[in-house]
């Protein structure tokens, strides 16, 4: 079996943000339309993790669009950065580079943060005097990568380089909500060969290279084909997965443009690819989401639609319906993180009028969580469009259904899924200034999390738990009900610290953050003491964490910036009076620490 090699909970998050950035797309744009030669790109980025990030998008985009690859220039130490002129002219490139990439994404509480920002000058200073060799020695494009302030240092130190400038791009994600929104980001209908994890694609792959050159085989190759892509799909190889769907697609139309001159005799078989077809292009649109390809997206899923709508129309094949649906969300999906959400909200309108006639009227009830996972993805289009009281609407009916398949068929199964929109529900409440509403809807959810995690021994929900306690907390502090709060965050905190200590590292900064809110909620009540208990607790978790070498380096940017933003924030945005309450309440070493902290140090 092929090893799994999921991407990291930020990762996945930031991948799905980046989406919907413009100024990420102003970027990719800038790929697809600007002609090969030079072009000087800043980036500018939040941190080292957002960097690492862009640069695998990038990567998976230019190779899946132009077969190109990125030549990523090392910057490990100060030293590298000073010394990047030498380097940059000592590169050697090739027909297969398609952009040069240089990354120092230091941020200012960064321990080496000066040393770092030294060598930004003189790098800096030094590649200035190399101008016109630099747009001569490349002919694709530069992207210098930096956190923002970087941007003065260029402009200041390097006024002829930054001259030159082709685009500059600002990498800004809006700040996180410390409530939960739970959507599917990009709604597909399950591959057609099992679950993706099942398959192993490197196998799948040896035995679609026995039928290549096989006549008579082509309709079976790209059955394998397609099933290897979805085994690539399922470990975050998106690149590999799009490879072979284009293979299998163009298969197809080779078939179909084979057998159209014999007509009406290969009529059913002409259906059959044609609905194959169909399949293959919704599936890539999967592909193509999550390499952040959305305006192709459009292009595969019209194609779908098409057939999908004609086959179901003109040949009396309704049981393609639902894949007719499929493909409309995926399209909806695309307009939605293009910024088109009134164009998305048509088309998921589309799909579930359809889905409701399916399970409605011709009683397909085990389509019914699916109907209402496409008022679940309308309702959040609508709630992000600022339309909270007609998102509501819709997060009713997702509730009527799975209540009903839950409470009323035994889905236990789709249980959590209930509790998701109830806390989406409550999210749409919240926003609107109606937490006490709000309250009544996260009870629900915390009463069904609650039994799956200690009544069911579902142990991997604990996470969801959590949340959902965190989430309660913050509205009881908007109404002021700060002992209620603390008792929330109580438990919330808890269940983070037993994920952890049974390997989740990946909540590290879920459970910093949630520690960080209590801090603030202790301060309302004058309770320095144990606000100084959390914030030496927080340090606690933090400084081994970043200190192990088992931990990835995502991770640990991840964690620290938690801290930063929610602990060290709590305490900014504290007096002046309350802070050094509970600053001299600490050990010297961890007073030491947080006074860095707060200077920026």
């Amino acid at each position: 079996m092929t090893e799994t090699n999921q991407p990291s909970t930020f990762e996945t998050r930031a991948r799905l943000i980046l989406a919907k950035l413009p100024e990420w797309q102003k970027l990719l744009t800038h790929f697809d339309l600007a002609d090969e030669g030079f072009a000087f790109i800043p980036l500018f980025v939040p941190d080292a993790s957002w960097a690492d990030v862009c640069k695998k998008v990038l990567a998976e985009y230019l190779l899946s669009s132009t077969r190109k690859i990125i030549l990523d220039v090392p910057v490990k130490e100060p030293d590298d950065l000073r010394q990047i002129a030498t380097t940059l002219f000592a590169l050697q490139t090739s027909d297969d580079i398609g952009a040069v990439w240089v990354a120092a994404a230091i941020t200012p509480n960064d321990r080496q943060y000066e040393i770092w920002l030294s060598a930004w000058r003189e790098g800096m200073a030094r590649l200035n005097q190399y101008r016109n060799p630099f747009r001569e020695k490349f002919d694709v494009p530069v992207l210098l990568v930096g956190v923002d302030w970087v941007q003065q240092i260029i402009s200041n130190m390097a006024p002829d380089l930054w001259s030159v400038r082709t685009i500059v791009v600002r990498i800004e994600p809006p700040v996180e909500s410390t409530t939960e929104l739970q959507v599917s980001q990009n709604i597909t209908p399950e591959f057609r060969f099992g679950e993706g994890l099942d398959i192993d694609p490197e196998y799948a792959l040896r035995e679609a290279n026995r039928l290549r050159g096989q006549e008579g085989k082509e309709l079976l190759l790209a059955s394998i084909l397609n099933r290897a892509a979805s085994g690539f799909s399922a470990r975050a190889k998106y690149p590999q997965c799009f490879e072979l769907l284009q293979e299998s697609i163009s298969i197809y139309r080779e078939q179909l443009k084979r057998l159209e001159p014999l007509k009406p005799d290969n009529t059913a078989s002409l259906h059959d690819i044609e609905a194959d077809l169909a399949g293959a292009l919704v599936d890539c649109g999967f592909a193509l989401g999550n390499l952040g390809r959305f305006r192709e997206i459009l292009e595969t899923q019209n194609e779908a639609v098409e057939i999908y709508e004609r086959l179901i129309k003109d040949e009396n094949q309704s049981y393609l319906a639902n894949d007719l649906v499929a493909a409309l969300m995926n399209k909806a999906t695309a307009l939605d993180s293009l910024g088109r959400s009134n164009e998305a909200l048509i088309e998921y309108d589309k799909a579930i009028e359809i889905r409701d006639r399916l399970v409605n009227e011709e009683g397909r009830d085990e389509l019914a969580n699916d109907l209402a996972m496409a008022l679940m993805n309308k309702a959040v289009a609508l709630w992000s469009l600022g339309r909270s009281n007609e998102a509501l609407i819709e997060y009713d009916k997702v509730i009527e259904i799975r209540d009903r398949l839950v409470n009323e068929e035994g889905r236990d199964e789709l249980a959590n899924y209930l509790a998701a929109v109830l806390m989406n529900k409550a999210l749409a409440l919240w926003s609107l200034g109606r937490s006490n509403e709000a309250l009544i809807e996260y009870d629900k959810a915390i009463e069904i999390r609650d039994r799956l995690v200690n009544e069911e021994g579902r142990d991997e929900l604990a996470n969801d738990l959590a949340m959902a306690l965190m989430n309660k907390a913050v509205a009881l502090r908007s109404l002021e009900r700060f002992d209620d709060a603390l008792t929330n965050y109580n438990e919330a905190v808890r269940l983070y610290e037993g994920c952890i200590r049974q390997g989740r590292w990946e909540l590290l900064p879920r459970l910093l953050r949630t520690i960080g809110l209590r801090i603030e909620t202790r301060l309302k009540l004058n309770d320095h003491d144990e606000a100084a208990k959390d914030t030496g607790a927080a340090l606690g978790w933090l400084l081994p964490f970043i200190e192990s070498a088992e931990i990835h380096e995502d991770l640990k940017a991840a964690a620290e910036k938690e801290f930063f933003n929610w602990v060290g924030g709590s305490l900014r945005r504290a007096s002046e009076e309350e802070r050094e309450e509970v600053i001299r309440r600490l050990s010297e070493k961890d007073a030491e620490l947080i006074r860095q902290i707060l200077s920026g140090e």
